[in-house]
């Protein structure tokens, strides 16, 4: 039995107290967390006391990237495995103890649980006794653990960025020009679920459609025209148009 605990309180915190502090399998120690306004939603679980966190075999760090060397530094004298949350951050070498990385790539937000059985969870320790117990816990978590480096890892985020962020990001624009223009954006979503149904089931690259892969020049003038006094959203319009002319030329 592998026993747990975790540094941060936040969104990705909270998906993995509920992943963990019912599984037979782990000793859920507690979480620890600054904000204490985050001690109601964890209850007996909360720790207060900084030294419980060395009573653990693992210590998860669910915490911003920012703080992720700090609290490596304040663990020195740990002797059990520090493993960071962060898809970007590298894997960390200790003095004492070994290091890993336990990073689930999904979305986060405090106010929904996020599942993470079928999240793709990926893990690397500092040693091959740290890959085994980070791995090991890893499997009770997610359906689908897979051991990665640290760059490839980092370029795994990057991707995750452009594809959720980014695309959550146009939905935001889109969402604000029909309201400035009193249109309704309850509108667009049926074809926004089934353009990212369509996208996830085949090809995002095949699936592409739109007045920039026709290369359909009035329809884009047209569009140009009516950004004119949007300078801002105009010059994203043009970017993204000339990428998915480049990205399907041979098509045109």
């Amino acid at each position: 039995m592998v026993s747990v605990s975790i540094i941060g309180s936040g969104a990705l915190s909270r998906s993995l107290f509920a992943a963990m502090s019912s599984l037979p399998a782990i000793r859920f120690q507690g979480v620890f967390g600054r904000n204490q306004n985050d001690a109601a939603h964890f209850g007996s679980f909360w720790i207060t006391q900084w030294e419980t966190l060395f009573q653990s075999d693992l210590i998860l760090l669910a915490v911003p990237d920012d703080s992720i060397e700090v609290l490596y530094k304040r663990l020195e004298s740990y002797k059990g495995l520090v493993a960071h949350c962060s898809g970007i951050t590298p894997l960390i070498q200790r003095a004492i103890g070994s290091s890993g990385v336990f990073y689930p790539l999904n979305s986060f937000n405090k106010t929904l649980t996020t599942d993470l059985e079928s999240t793709p969870l990926f893990v690397e320790a500092s040693s091959k006794e740290g890959q085994t117990l980070i791995e090991q816990l890893a499997k009770e978590v997610s359906s689908e653990v897979i051991p990665l480096t640290s760059d490839s890892r980092a370029k795994m985020h990057l991707a995750a960025v452009i594809s959720q962020n980014f695309s959550n990001h146009m939905y935001a624009l889109s969402e604000r020009y029909c309201s400035e223009h009193d249109l309704d954006f309850e509108w667009i979503k049926p074809m926004l679920r089934a353009s990212l149904e369509s996208a996830l089931q085949s090809s995002a690259i095949k699936t592409q459609s739109g007045p920039a892969k026709r290369n359909d020049l009035k329809t884009l003038e047209k569009h140009r025209s009516l950004l004119k006094d949007q300078l801002t959203l105009l010059e994203l319009y043009n970017t993204i148009t000339t990428s998915i002319q480049q990205l399907h030329e041979k098509e045109l």
